[in-house]
């Protein structure tokens, strides 16, 4: 599901996907595909919106890039502020087994704070 939270300063999207990676084996040239999921992160800013641009050379919509969530198939990220001190950006991911909580403070670079395992994979 698709993600959406502003904090007055950004507006962030978060965009869940799963995909197949392919891994080798450089020792004997084994490949296998894996499944793994990620969470896309933008943001967006209608005050970049030019009228007098056609929408292919908009530039409203920013891409951060990618965090991989370490297990299960990502069904919904929640992004919101954490209340601290210093207030910061996170991000809870939901699968179904697992639970990652990330800081995206930084959207370029976001950092994993937990990882708790809901269910076992059985």
């Amino acid at each position: 599901m698709i993600g959406l939270q502003t904090d007055g300063t950004t507006n962030v999207v978060t965009v869940p996907v799963s995909y197949s990676k392919r891994l080798t084996n450089n020792a004997d040239a084994w490949w296998w595909y894996r499944s793994e999921t990620a969470v896309g992160i933008m943001s967006w800013d209608i005050s970049q919106y030019d009228p007098a641009k056609p929408a292919a050379n908009q530039t409203v919509i920013k891409n951060f890039g990618t965090y991989v969530h370490p297990n299960g198939e990502v069904r919904r990220s929640i992004v919101f502020t954490h209340q601290e001190a210093t207030p910061r950006r996170m991000m809870i991911n939901l699968s179904d087994t697992h639970i990652s909580i990330a800081d995206i403070q930084d959207l370029t670079n976001p950092v994993i704070q937990s990882v708790v395992e809901v269910a076992p994979y059985v």
